[in-house]
């Protein structure tokens, strides 16, 4: 694998968050083999959510997950509540009533 496919496969972000100061530096270290893609925060954060419906998983893109996952996180960020860590779960139940299961069908409030 060369050093385009493996930057081709990462976010292009440069977040920093894995340790290195550029997707091409995190890429090279894949390449010699110090890390995996999956060693990615970005990548790796955007696996770690899901939507179920009565138990049914929901298929959500990458971008969808991103921006439900980030959306959750700012508001819990928000809240009065202790600190969440790496490897916490977050469980959000939400029942849909009679005006929101019409919203949902028609696009309306």
């Amino acid at each position: 694998m060369n050093l385009e496919d493996v930057l081709k496969q990462l976010p292009g972000l440069n977040c920093k968050s894995c340790g290195y100061n550029s997707c091409r530096e995190m890429a090279m270290a894949i390449i010699k083999g110090e890390k995996s893609i999956n060693d990615c925060k970005v990548i790796s954060s955007s696996k770690n959510i899901e939507l179920k419906i009565n138990g049914d998983e929901i298929y959500m893109g990458e971008f969808v997950k991103k921006i439900v996952r980030n959306t959750i996180l700012a508001l819990i960020s928000s809240l009065k509540i202790p600190e969440i860590k790496e490897g916490d779960i977050i469980e959000i139940k939400l029942k849909v009533s009679k005006n929101d299961a019409i919203f949902i069908k028609y696009g309306k409030g």
